[in-house]
């Protein structure tokens, strides 16, 4: 049982006015439960972030689309983004990270 159905269930079991979902104790169901609402609110957080990055991603493939993918693309000599970093957040931002 992954934590999405956990949490499925616990909202289903609330709404017939049962105390847990079937083979949990009511901590680890609470723990299962607070743990996922952290880590969704935390990838809704990251997404945000990299969304101006995929959103750049989409105007190097339109204005470098023969580029290859280390090419250097913005930043400093000891921290820089390349091409491919930008492509590689659109996928991840397309994805959610799949």
């Amino acid at each position: 049982m992954n934590a999405e159905s956990v949490v499925q269930a616990w909202e289903s079991t609330q709404r017939l006015g049962l105390s847990r979902p079937t083979g949990l104790s009511a901590s680890q169901a609470a723990t299962i439960i607070a743990d996922w609402h952290f880590l969704r609110a935390k990838i809704d957080r990251l997404r945000e972030a990299l969304k101006p990055f995929a959103a750049h991603g989409d105007y190097i493939d339109k204005e470098f689309p023969d580029d290859h993918d280390d090419t250097m693309a913005g930043g400093h000599e000891e921290s820089f983004m390349t091409l491919g970093d930008f492509r590689r957040a659109r996928a991840a931002y397309e994805g959610g990270g799949k």
